[in-house]
């Protein structure tokens, strides 16, 4: 996300951040608003992409075709018989995905209230495909026993605190220094539950372990 958001000038971009790191509140205050509409137009294709999957209309041709032409090479049958076979459930590229979405609609959304209700509907029906394939199409690798709650919630409140300082430079530029001011302490207490919530649950899961 930040690569995206400083790849016009990321070298200069980092090198001004070293020198003196407060800049990063202007730099992230300038160039994520700039950015509104790429990002906007990446959540609305990731909900389009969750439809598919919803629908599964993509794979069933990909599968029909692929069987199709098998069938005319004369392939094994056991290469045939494979096909129907159930896909196994790729947790990590699913979490990936759905954390970066997360980042989007978090930073964007006193920005561009519009990225927000698209990262919704995408969580909606990534929700419902997700459901469904577990259910009708894919098998489980393995049981996470919530590990991956565990790894998400993290992530999460460091989105929150990317947001913070996202709206602290745009206020900051704008001439809102009181309002700057006011968001500031809101980076603290997030980064603090975000260590709590990481020493809890490790701590419960050496109790368990």
């Amino acid at each position: 996300f930040l690569v995206v958001t400083l790849s016009g000038s990321l070298f200069e971009s980092l090198d001004g951040i070293l020198r003196s790191p407060f800049s990063i509140f202007a730099l992230l205050g300038e160039a994520v608003p700039s950015q509104a509409s790429f990002f906007n137009g990446y959540v609305t294709l990731r909900c389009g992409i969750a439809l598919s999957k919803l629908t599964r209309a993509v794979p069933f041709l990909v599968m029909r075709a692929t069987r199709a032409y098998l069938v005319s090479s004369g392939a094994p049958a056991d290469a045939i018989a494979a096909l129907d076979k159930p896909a196994k459930a790729a947790y990590g590229v699913a979490l990936a995905w759905d954390q970066l979405v997360l980042v989007i609609a978090m930073t964007y959304a006193a920005l561009a209230p519009a990225t927000p209700l698209f990262g919704a509907a995408y969580f909606a029906l990534s929700t419902l495909a997700a459901r469904a394939q577990l259910g009708f199409a894919q098998t489980p690798r393995a049981q996470s026993n919530g590990r991956f709650w565990r790894a998400a919630v993290p992530q999460a409140l460091s989105a929150l605190v990317l947001r913070l300082v996202v709206l602290i430079g745009v206020a900051a530029l704008r001439g809102g220094f009181l309002q700057s001011l006011a968001l500031a302490p809101l980076i603290a207490v997030t980064a603090s539950q975000r260590g709590a919530f990481a020493r809890r649950h490790a701590a419960a899961g050496a109790a368990g372990g």
